[in-house]
This record gives C-alpha cells, sequence and structure tokens, in this order.
C-alpha cells in the first residue's frame, strides 16, 4: 500500500488538530524576550484569527496520509501596496507534524 499524502479543504473538525500544533509555531517564533506562555497565547490568538470567518478570501488546507493529519496550510489574499491589486499571500502560517 502506498502512503499517499491527500491535500483537502480543513474542515470544522479539523480545528482541534490545528490547535495542536501551536506549541510548534509558538517555539519556532523564537520570540525570547516574551514569556513562553505569552508566545502561546499570541499563537492561539492568531490561530483563532485565521480559523474566523472573514470576508477576505482564504482558505485552509490540511495535509494526511491514511487518515491521518500531518499538518496545515494558511493562505489568504492581501492588497499589495503598489500595484493595488489582489494577491494570494502565504501568511506563513503552516506546520507539520
Amino acid at each position: 500500500m502506498k502512503n499517499l499524502i491527500v491535500v483537502r479543504e480543513a474542515q470544522d473538525n479539523d480545528h482541534p488538530f490545528i490547535f495542536e500544533l501551536s506549541p510548534n509555531l509558538a517555539e519556532v517564533a523564537k520570540l525570547e524576550w516574551h514569556t513562553d506562555d505569552v508566545v502561546r497565547t499570541m499563537q492561539d490568538d492568531y490561530i483563532s484569527e485565521i480559523l474566523a470567518e472573514t470576508l477576505e478570501p482564504n482558505v485552509t488546507f490540511i495535509a494526511e496520509s491514511n487518515n491521518v493529519q500531518l499538518g496545515f496550510v494558511h493562505v489568504r489574499t492581501h492588497k499589495d501596496g503598489h500595484f493595488r491589486r489582489n494577491l494570494w499571500n502565504d501568511t506563513t502560517t503552516c506546520c507539520f507534524t
């Protein structure tokens, strides 16, 4: 059996998995001037923000293999400051186990 990786759009029931990765994301932030609790709270708040409903076009994807979640990527559009056009922008919000 092949271990194929499937990438699919995240569903509400994926949110707990995404929050489980918060400590990994907080750790790589390298914000030593903040306490671990402050960084973890900032990361949890950011994840809450990206998963919240918004009018701004965005999408979150889950990567999985054999029905086991491996990680996520969140992308959204933003206005280019120079050309004033919408661009897809990786918010650098991705994490894999």
